[in-house]
């Protein structure tokens, strides 16, 4: 056997066909089509994000705490005292009484800051 019975015959890649004007107009199709479906699904998006963000600001506010899951119906934790590696206490916790007020509850805040002084 000699080397030229050996060798494949070599295969020619399939031609492509030619290119037409309609290739063209439907690449611009194909764009404008992924373009207005993308605009689609991010207008949703935004109506969404701007629907919830109005259901929230007509909410009642007394009823907010509750439906977040933020209103506490447990006494606070103390902290644990910050030593030294000497058992030395740098830093704790101490029991202080707090004042606040409600501004929507302060009927004269000029009265009440004189009160307060």
């Amino acid at each position: 056997m000699t080397a030229r019975q050996l060798t494949l015959p070599l295969r020619r890649p399939a031609a492509r066909p030619a290119r037409t004007e309609n290739d063209g107009v439907r690449a611009l199709e194909t764009g404008r089509n992924r373009l207005l479906v993308a605009a689609a699904v991010l207008t949703m998006a935004f109506a969404a994000v701007a629907l919830r963000l109005v259901e929230l600001a007509l909410a009642d506010t007394r009823l907010a705490p509750m439906a977040l899951g933020t209103e506490s119906t447990h006494a606070p934790v103390s902290r644990a005292d910050i030593v030294d590696r000497n058992g030395v206490v740098l830093a704790t916790s101490l029991p202080t009484a707090s004042l606040y007020a409600d501004p929507s509850e302060v009927l004269n805040p000029e009265e009440a800051a004189r009160q307060l002084s």
